[in-house]
């Protein structure tokens, strides 16, 4: 029924498709001698494509340069490529390789680059093709058919799963409408150990995009809940002797298709929001304002939440203005390592003095400065998508004369 769907489908989204993937054509792909799998590229002699195209998600990101790069990546090195269909009954849903005789493997490499590059779009758009047939979603399924899948290739073979799905199953043995997301990371992957549920992906690397990308009636995940999703699907990952890698790609603006199967909204367990006690802080030595109380938009100065960040900041005008002959320095930070200056000037505007000033305080106690990533406290090398890179985006307050403060602005 899926393959019927996909072939019917497919002139629809062949004109949208190819001028997407145009850009990509004769990019200078080449076939590398090893594999090697980041968050940005996967180059794998097998790879099977997770694709959820399902109620309750964003529309998935095909046109991401990690996608793209996979698929031909693969072909290009004369493997092989399998697509599972997300939803209440995964499903294999297409297949491809481009396994040629091997004294046509050293042809002309313009021209298998060329006829990969068809191969590669085709393949895409049997993906972009994809609807859900079944009500629910039951991505623990779906990881296990797309193992199964790679079950044939060689031991000296890389092999990778590219997961673009919003990792809230619905159904199944992990079931995240049963309050998962309140349980302890461990604890789920124990319970599916304890039931031999846990996928083989011994020598795999599951590569996963769209993580959480949940889109109405599905209520949005806090940074506090991703983090935990992804702990969760990582630890089964790890359990079934794979590797996990979190790839930060951003969906597409729009939103399903309202005539897909239904999916069962998972309820989120209730945050208390996050105070920040300023009376009985000690401002000698550094005190944070995480992204997760002080939230930004994305490389912007502006909150993604302006009241539930007064909310925090307001007992900080407090204090200020209960102890008058204190004097404040705020530190802006960013995630990634770059030294900038952009980075810099951003983290200097969202030192939030300005939120302060709103409140009364008289800006003339409080010195600001915008340290980008050079700031003591920096975590190297955990990018800016980990959920690792959340506690480099930060404001720290300091006394303006403790010995921090003054080195900081020596």
């Amino acid at each position: 029924m899926k393959q019927q769907k996909i072939a019917a489908s497919v002139a629809a989204v062949l004109v949208l498709l190819i001028l997407c993937l145009s850009v990509c054509t004769g990019c200078g792909h080449s076939a590398a001698a090893a594999g090697s799998i980041t968050a940005e590229r996967v180059e794998a002699d097998a790879v099977a494509v997770v694709a959820g195209c399902h109620a309750c998600s964003k529309t998935l990101n095909l046109t991401s340069t990690l996608v793209e790069n996979t698929v031909f990546s693969a072909l290009r090195r004369f493997g092989t490529v399998s697509v599972i269909s997300v939803d209440g009954a995964p499903s294999l849903a297409a297949q491809d390789s481009f396994d040629i005789a091997e004294q046509y493997r050293h042809a002309d490499a313009r021209k298998l680059d060329r006829d990969v590059q068809t191969r590669t779009e085709l393949l895409l758009m049997q993906i972009a093709a994809l609807r859900a047939d079944d009500p629910e979603v039951d991505t623990l399924e779906a990881l296990r058919l797309a193992a199964r899948s790679l079950s044939g290739a060689g031991a000296d073979q890389t092999k990778a799963i590219l997961v673009l799905d919003t990792g809230l199953s619905t159904c199944g043995l992990l079931n995240f409408t049963n309050n998962l997301l309140s349980a302890e990371p461990e604890a789920v992957v124990e319970q599916l150990k304890e039931r031999n549920a846990v996928p083989e992906l011994q020598g795999i690397t599951v590569v996963w995009q769209q993580l959480g990308d949940v889109a109405a009636p599905q209520e949005p995940l806090s940074p506090a809940l991703l983090q935990r999703l992804e702990a969760i699907w990582r630890g089964v990952v790890e359990a079934g002797g794979g590797s996990f890698v979190y790839a930060g790609e951003l969906p597409l603006s729009g939103e399903a298709d309202p005539a897909l199967p239904a999916v069962t909204p998972v309820s989120l367990p209730a945050e208390a929001p996050i105070a920040f006690d300023a009376a009985s802080a000690d401002f000698s030595v550094p005190q944070f304002l995480t992204q997760e109380q002080v939230r930004f938009l994305p490389d912007s100065a502006a909150y993604a939440d302006p009241a539930a960040a007064a909310a925090v900041i307001q007992p900080i005008a407090d204090y200020l203005s209960a102890t008058p002959d204190f004097r404040l320095l705020l530190v802006g930070t960013t995630a990634g390592d770059g030294d900038t200056d952009f980075a810099r000037t951003l983290s200097a505007n969202r030192a939030v003095k300005a939120t302060l000033t709103s409140m009364g305080v008289d800006g003339g106690r409080i010195l600001t400065l915008g340290l980008g990533s050079a700031d003591p406290w920096h975590i190297a090398g955990v990018g800016t998508d980990s959920a690792a890179a959340e506690q480099n985006r930060k404001v720290v307050l300091l006394d303006a004369g403790s010995d921090t403060a003054r080195s900081l602005l020596g």
